[in-house]
């Protein structure tokens, strides 16, 4: 199963179910979901260079404060890019927990 998350500037960006997999040692991006009646509710967007060392780090914190059931990744190795689609994400859904970290 995929999952399309479209971003502030219309671009769509393909993201994967975590499911428990290991996760690539390679860059890219992720975003923590609730699951609710009126669909997906991003509650975090991250990226990072490694998957595997960071897309877990702030799991536990996104279940028990803002209710994640999901988590989805997706390879993104150029960290431009990923900081542009991180950019482009958070403009479209406005994560609480990349809000919590600004301030």
């Amino acid at each position: 199963m995929q999952i399309e998350f479209v971003g502030a500037s219309g671009a769509t960006y393909r993201y994967f179910p975590r499911n428990g997999q290991r996760l690539s040692p390679s860059g890219g991006n992720f975003i923590y979901a609730r699951d609710t009646v009126e669909g997906l509710v991003v509650v975090y967007a991250g990226e990072a260079e490694s998957l595997a060392a960071t897309a877990d780090d702030r799991w536990t914190e996104a279940q028990a404060k803002f209710g994640a059931t999901h988590a989805f990744v997706r390879l993104n190795v150029t960290a431009a890019v990923r900081r542009q689609e991180l950019a482009d994400i958070i403009g479209a859904y406005a994560p609480p927990m990349n809000a919590l970290a600004e301030h």
